[in-house]
């Protein structure tokens, strides 16, 4: 909450820290495959969708979330996102 000031991304990217974690363990990829909808779910339904987009806006602004479409197949409409870890650890210390 510190580094962003807002509730959502705050548990944004904490859910997105967990996932990244196992998805670096077991797919050996860094990156999300995850649409808006299912983010809306993990979060139980707390925000909407577009509190979600904001704070997606809001993380990537802050140089901690970079988001991508699906580079190896362009029909795939859902976005990838990569949590940038040595950033997010960063803005912990400082």
């Amino acid at each position: 909450m510190d580094i962003t000031g807002d509730f959502c991304a705050a548990k944004l990217m904490d859910y997105l820290k967990r996932r990244t974690d196992w998805e670096l363990k077991n797919n050996l990829t860094p990156w999300i495959d995850m649409p808006l909808t299912q983010i809306h779910e993990v979060l139980i339904g707390e925000y909407s969708v577009n509190v979600i987009e904001r704070a997606i806006a809001l993380l990537e602004e802050k140089g901690i979330l970079e988001q991508r479409k699906n580079p190896d197949n362009g029909q795939i409409k859902t976005f990838q996102y990569k949590l940038k870890l040595d950033a997010l650890d960063v803005l912990l210390q400082g």
